[in-house]
């Protein structure tokens, strides 16, 4: 799997988790995309920020207008160079939760995502 691909998988990922979380004021909110837009490390493990798209808001947006979010994405895994990020490992399945945050008020996502939850088998 690639970032590019990794990334398109996880705007339907988030949906998933976001309809499993049920937010308060929010139920129904939805993810319609995700764009990273800058990386940087933070002690040898790499951080992404970017934008999410997001909807499902009808206090807000009555219509269901798509919101634009910014998201940060921790990998809590230690790599020497980007291109040595396994993105495959990374991707949450269904049955793993805890590892989104949200806050609609502030109109962000936080993504903490564990070295990796799958075997080298999955």
């Amino acid at each position: 799997m690639t970032e590019r691909d990794f990334f398109a998988h996880l705007e339907y990922r988030l949906s998933r988790e976001l309809r499993a979380l049920r937010i308060g004021e929010a139920p129904d909110l939805a993810c319609s995309g995700v764009s990273p837009r800058s990386f940087e490390w933070a002690d040898a493990m790499p951080v992404f920020h970017g934008v999410v798209w997001m909807n499902g808001l009808p206090d807000r947006h009555p219509t269901n207008y798509e919101e634009e979010w910014r998201f940060t994405l921790r990998i809590h895994r230690a790599v020497s160079a980007r291109a040595d990020i396994e993105w495959k490992p990374l991707l949450p399945d269904d049955e793993r939760h805890g590892w989104l945050g949200v806050d609609t008020e502030a109109q962000r996502v936080q993504i903490d995502l564990p070295a990796g939850w799958r075997t080298a088998a999955s």
